[in-house]
């Protein structure tokens, strides 16, 4: 499957159910496979506790979709 048909997958996902896979689609389909991971990786981790302050939280690494701006200010 190629990453185009991917990306078409992941937003034709029910926004309901899968908000997060929708919201960052571009960036789970470009990249290489450890640029995919780490984004993945560092979105898992920053999201396990939502009680940390955001500005206290490490950022987000350079992720294939290379918007870390608006990552870093979730």
């Amino acid at each position: 499957m190629t990453a185009v048909a991917l990306l078409r997958r992941f937003t034709a996902l029910p926004a309901d159910t899968f908000p997060q896979t929708r919201r960052y689609a571009a960036e789970l389909t470009s990249g290489t496979g450890p640029d995919r991971f780490a984004f993945t990786l560092a979105l898992i981790l920053n999201n396990l506790c939502p009680s940390v302050s955001r500005a206290s939280a490490p950022p987000f690494p350079a992720g294939p979709g290379k918007n870390i701006d608006a990552l870093n200010a979730l």
